[in-house]
């Protein structure tokens, strides 16, 4: 029996090699087959923005300075208006938050360290008044201008913040309807200089 299991061996270890031959044919003949991919497929939120502009920092970019892009934000009780009027220059406008109540008249532009891009700040009375103003707890030099109930100009005067009483008075030369605050610095070039009309009533109306 040892000299049959001898002779038999070889026999045994071929069958084996004809085996694996043929198992790694039947492997190979599966290449037509889609292969696993090895990294997940992109999806849009990591796609490559191979498609997007180049910006050379270099370069200056556009940013555009026109009033149409100033930001405004009006905080509450106020809102905000555009009032077109004539001007020294022609046709312009300038934007004014709206204080027609006396809540409003009362609170102003008290603590306030801007204007929220608004060019000034208007106080409209039911009846022509010679009302004085002062500038406790107002943070920003400000420059006031008085209208009449038809909108002529009638005076101006500049005015500074005041943390202490007693606090200055600032009146008009004459009785008013609409007094108009903005930045000191800032009315001749928005065009509100004496011999300026500017039709009040009709603007706060629409």
């Amino acid at each position: 029996m040892r000299t049959l299991a001898h002779r038999m061996r070889p026999v045994l270890v071929r069958f084996a090699l004809v085996a694996t031959l043929a198992a790694t044919l039947a492997s190979c003949s599966n290449d037509s087959e889609p292969a696993t991919p090895a990294s997940p497929t992109l999806t849009s939120s990591t796609m490559p923005f191979t498609d997007m502009p180049t910006v050379d920092d270099s370069v200056p970019q556009d940013v555009s300075t026109s009033s149409s892009s100033i930001v405004r934000t009006a905080w509450d009780p106020f809102s905000g208006v555009d009032v077109p009027f004539v001007g020294p220059a022609g046709p312009t406008s300038i934007a004014v938050l709206v204080a027609d109540t006396e809540a409003k008249r009362s609170l102003g532009l008290m603590n306030r360290t801007d204007l929220g891009g608004y060019d000034g700040m208007v106080f409209a009375f039911e009846n022509d008044t010679t009302a004085s103003f002062y500038m406790k707890n107002t943070k920003i030099a400000l420059t006031i201008i008085f209208f009449t109930a038809d909108g002529k100009y009638v005076s101006q005067t500049d005015m500074t913040p005041c943390t202490s009483d007693p606090c200055p008075l600032y009146g008009a030369d004459a009785p008013y309807r609409y007094a108009l605050e903005v930045m000191t610095g800032t009315a001749t070039e928005l065009g509100l200089v004496a011999g300026v009309t500017i039709d009040w009533s009709a603007a706060l109306r629409s």
